[in-house]
Parts: C-alpha cells; sequence; structure tokens
C-alpha cells in the first residue's frame, strides 16, 4: 500500500515539473525522459514485475523460517534453498537496476545539465537535485550546485 505522504509529495514534484514544459523544445525532450524514467523506476519498485518476483521471494524466505525454524540460516537442508532464493534476488535487482534505474539515474543528469529556460525549471531542477541526490552522483560534488547557480544567474542578471 502506498504512503499517502509519499504519494502527496511525488504529485507535488511532478506537477512543479509539468508546469515547466512548454518554453524550450530540449528542456521539454529532458524533462519528459526524466518522468517517465522515473515513473516507470518507481512503477517497478512499488507493484512492477521486480516487485512481484522480490515479494515472492520475501515470502520463500518466511516458509524456510516456518520450516527450519527461527535459525534456519544455520540448518543444512535450507542452505541450498536459501542460496538460490539469493541469487534470484540479486539477479532481480540487478535487472531492476539496468533496466529502470540506470536510465532513470542518466536521466537526472541530462536533465541537470540541460540549462533551465525559466526560474519555475530552474527552481524545480535545484528540487530534483535535492530529492534525488543528483548533486553527488558524479566525481565533483559541487556541479549540482554551480549548474543551479548558473541558471539562477541568468534570471537575475548575474550572469
Amino acid at each position: 500500500m502506498g504512503d499517502i505522504a509519499k504519494i502527496g509529495h511525488r504529485a507535488a514534484f511532478t506537477a512543479q515539473a509539468l508546469a515547466t514544459m512548454g518554453a524550450d523544445p530540449e528542456w521539454d525532450r529532458a524533462l519528459t525522459k526524466f518522468l517517465t524514467c522515473e515513473a516507470r523506476a518507481r512503477a517497478q519498485e512499488e507493484y512492477g514485475e521486480w516487485a512481484q518476483r522480490n515479494e515472492a521471494i520475501v515470502r520463500s524466505f518466511a516458509l524456510l523460517e516456518h520450516r527450519f525454524g527461527k535459525d534456519w540460516k544455520r540448518h543444512p537442508d535450507a542452505a541450498a534453498e536459501a542460496a538460490q532464493l539469493n541469487a534470484d534476488s540479486r539477479a532481480s535487482d540487478d535487472r531492476l537496476q539496468v533496466g529502470y534505474f540506470a536510465p532513470f539515474w542518466a536521466s537526472q543528469q541530462e536533465l541537470m545539465t540541460t540549462p533551465a529556460p525559466t526560474l519555475a525549471a530552474a527552481l524545480f531542477k535545484a528540487a530534483m537535485i535535492e530529492l534525488h541526490d543528483v548533486w553527488n552522483a558524479g566525481e565533483d560534488d559541487l556541479a549540482g550546485f554551480a549548474i543551479i547557480e548558473a541558471d539562477l544567474s541568468r534570471f537575475t542578471g548575474e550572469a
């Protein structure tokens, strides 16, 4: 079940993003890519194939505890089954990362480096960088700050 606070926050974040569209085709393309990648990644996490697979793995671990007791991890008969479940979990996580989160992270970087066409876009970009910790996703932790500073300076005439 969804967390109502998270749902409200995501709705406001998405509305803020959509309000920035229409001023610049390059910004619109990068923003559309970001929003669609974010939606796909979150859907997989919450109710997609990955979420269903993860839930099945969690249930299987619970069944191991039911069958072998509280110390099931030390039970020799549970070892092979647990190893397979762990391997399945890692493979599922890898598919989620490669198929959904890697494109999402790339879209964050692309949006961060796309010049904001309006003050609203710059403020959204600053929120996106903070919310998703994009500022520390690369080698230069100050890159996000410098980009926001450049965007804002253009709008205040300081550039």
